[in-house]
């Protein structure tokens, strides 16, 4: 059956203070698009580095999102910053909690390495299947802190490495005859050059892993990147892989709106829809200065 999934959807819920995350989508907006659009599935590939605290990741997605989504008795999935698996028929968290702290400073106190690969197989109240692997989300900079690598080369070899071979694990257990979306922070390299990714704009984040790695069927689908941002695609050049391409589709400057996948049974394509939002802007008011203004 036919079905349509909002990939690598990262969320967030603006706290009291300075906009937050204004690139991201609100959790209302997520909402609207799902209910919209008749969306099964909402993933993303987990990310709680500097500036994403345990609230905001917590928070945003268990209350915000998952549990009125669990109310209207459709199926989701979030994949947050822990690798955990969240999904809405239950509610059972499936924890992959293999992240640590790196060094004890200011600069580098918040950020965390996921060196696992977090996966799920969920089963729709028709009988259609949906695997979802989550490679780990791994910073080439987090990955060598603490590891005898002396150049930047090999952090990024020693990352990829271990991103492949995660993979290459989570593969082993591949169903043929069930739809397979693979989602991740990084490159897909074709004839060893690297596409346009996260990696573009991110340095450290250029995780990179063989277009021939993935299963060519066409049933089988990998986002690297957060296609789901509007307006930011220009910045950002996410990427989707299909089955049987040789070249990976890279979105480009024309791409606004929320990137969503279709499945039609047999195989996968996108299509862009449109986001009700307005940006946010903080003005900050000097409350010392009105005070001393002179009423007229």
């Amino acid at each position: 059956m036919p079905f349509k999934v909002l990939a690598h959807a990262n969320t967030y819920n603006p706290p009291p203070g300075p906009v937050y995350g204004a690139s991201y989508l609100a959790n209302e907006t997520i909402k609207n698009i799902a209910g919209r659009y008749d969306i099964r599935v909402v993933a993303h590939c987990g990310d709680c580095s500097a500036g994403a605290d345990e609230y905001q990741m917590q928070h945003c997605a268990v209350t915000s999102l998952i549990r009125p989504l669990l109310a209207e008795g459709r199926h989701y999935l979030i994949i947050n910053g822990k690798n955990a698996l969240r999904s809405a028929d239950s509610a059972d968290v499936i924890q992959n909690d293999h992240f640590g702290l790196l060094r004890d400073n200011d600069l580098w106190k918040n950020l965390r390495y996921y060196p696992e690969c977090a996966s799920e197989t969920l089963e729709f109240s028709d009988g259609q299947k949906l695997r979802i692997i989550a490679l780990p989300y791994l910073s080439t900079w987090m990955f060598a802190a603490g590891r005898p690598i002396r150049s930047y080369l090999e952090m990024s070899a020693a990352a990829s490495e271990h991103v492949q071979n995660k993979l290459a694990e989570a593969l082993s257990a591949d169903d043929p005859a069930v739809p397979l979306l693979v989602i991740y922070h990084g490159a897909v390299s074709v004839g060893g050059a690297q596409a346009c990714s996260v990696g573009a704009i991110v340095p450290g984040y250029d995780v990179r892993i063989p277009i021939e790695m993935f299963p060519r069927r066409a049933n089988v689908a990998v986002v690297a990147g957060h296609a789901s941002r509007y307006g930011v695609l220009s910045r950002i050049k996410p990427m989707v892989v299909y089955a049987g391409f040789t070249v990976p589709t890279i979105f480009d400057t024309e791409n606004t709106g929320v990137a969503l996948l279709n499945f039609d049974g047999t195989s996968w394509s996108h299509e862009f829809m449109p986001v009700d939002t307005v940006e946010s802007h903080t003005v900050e008011i000097n409350i010392g200065d009105l005070n001393n203004r002179r009423r007229t």
